[in-house]
């Protein structure tokens, strides 16, 4: 790895050790979660608790996320537009197999400079790539300029305040390099140039190409048929596994969110042996489900409490969680409603807590496909007419 004076791996260190996950032969064999992909990162670039303790205040939302989040999430787009990956959504599935995309990353294996990254990316496609998933969902129809302003200025002060926290002391060569190009980007646009003639001009060798055909279309058209589609199709599903999960009696409910949270755990820690025991009216203290966790040298008890309830759950019922929380390695409340913010002010200050509400539920069930499932789409036929000439 790179040795800097900051607290943070070099953001090059990151692409480097993403590529080589994508090129393991586990990435192409297993379903790619945000979690397992995160847990890669972590693990290789060896973060130290410093690195993983910096945060930044979101600028469009309020609120914090951590740096590490946000670069790995960078990260992802990145691969997207260098078609490493088939997209962001998950799970991810890498595209190292496909003969060109293995010829062209099989000899990397090392810190990504600004050098490497322009060769990997000739086309600027990734600048591209950012630029359009930032605005592709708003309505430039009615507002285009203050719409395109507002998301230069929402996106860029987020990237350049995680720089910011995460390489105080030296400035990262090829975050910078990014910042840039994007704010070219923005002020290419800004200053009333249509987006279509460089767009155009730098996929002109590349017309088969998916990622390129998308970007070649203008911005509206983009948002209306890529973006805006997927999200309504997420959000119906999300709708209907919100009402299933609802519908289920408080019993169900139990065994439901403790065989899904161990379904979760077996993902992301294959080589583990993980027990599950749902204990429910028969447990003391509230305790409704218990996860072992079993190590070559060691044991794990996790706790769960499950509530099913309509309304908000109040802090006290986190606070009395937490008073038996003690006794154990990690404590998981799960609910299919959601938390006031003081229960979340105190999964702040409490590591061994996570608190799961219904949406986060959902995210688990998609990602790691538990309740759910693909369906294969069989090929839709219709006449070819030059047959009949």
């Amino acid at each position: 790895m790179t040795n800097t004076s900051n607290p943070m791996p070099a953001f090059g260190d990151f692409v480097n050790v993403g590529i080589q996950f994508m090129k393991t032969e586990r990435a192409s064999k297993i379903i790619v979660s945000s979690q397992v992909f995160e847990n890669y990162i972590i693990d290789n670039l060896k973060l130290s608790t410093e690195a993983k303790s910096l945060y930044y205040k979101i600028y469009s939302k309020g609120g914090k996320l951590y740096c590490y989040e946000y670069l790995i999430s960078l990260l992802k787009e990145i691969f997207n537009a260098m078609e490493l990956i088939n997209n962001t959504y998950l799970p991810l599935r890498t595209k190292y197999n496909e003969k060109p995309i293995k010829q062209k990353f099989k000899d990397i294996n090392e810190t990504i400079t600004v050098e490497l990254f322009k060769k990997l990316d000739p086309n600027n496609l990734t600048i591209l790539n950012l630029f359009c998933n930032e605005i592709a969902l708003s309505d430039r129809e009615k507002n285009s300029n203050l719409t395109i302003l507002f998301y230069r200025t929402v996106f860029l002060k987020d990237l350049r305040h995680v720089h910011e926290i995460s390489y105080p002391n030296k400035p990262d060569p090829l975050l910078t390099h990014i910042i840039n190009q994007c704010q070219a980007m923005f002020d290419y646009i800004t200053n009333g140039s249509p987006l279509i003639n460089p767009l155009k001009k730098a996929i002109k060798s590349e017309e088969n190409d998916d990622l390129r055909k998308q970007l070649v279309n203008n911005i509206q058209g983009l948002g209306r048929l890529t973006g805006s589609i997927e999200k309504n199709k997420n959000r119906a599903l999300r709708n209907l596994l919100q009402d299933k999960i609802d519908n289920l009696t408080p019993e169900q409910f139990e065994k439901f969110s403790v065989n899904l949270l161990a379904h979760v755990l077996r993902a992301e820690r294959p080589n583990t042996e993980i027990n599950i025991e749902h204990t429910g009216k028969t447990a003391d203290g509230g305790i409704d489900g218990k996860i072992v966790i079993k190590n070559t040298l060691s044991e794990e008890v996790h706790i769960i409490q499950c509530k099913r309830y309509a309304k908000t759950v109040p802090v006290a019922n986190v606070r009395e969680f937490m008073g038996i929380l003690k006794k154990y390695k990690h404590g998981y409340f799960i609910t299919n409603s959601d938390f006031t913010k003081g229960c979340y002010d105190h999964e702040q200050e409490e590591a061994n807590l996570t608190l799961i509400n219904g949406d986060k539920m959902i995210d688990y069930m998609i990602n790691h496909r538990y309740g759910v499932k693909e369906i294969e789409v069989k090929p839709i036929f219709k006449i070819d007419e030059s047959c009949f000439n």
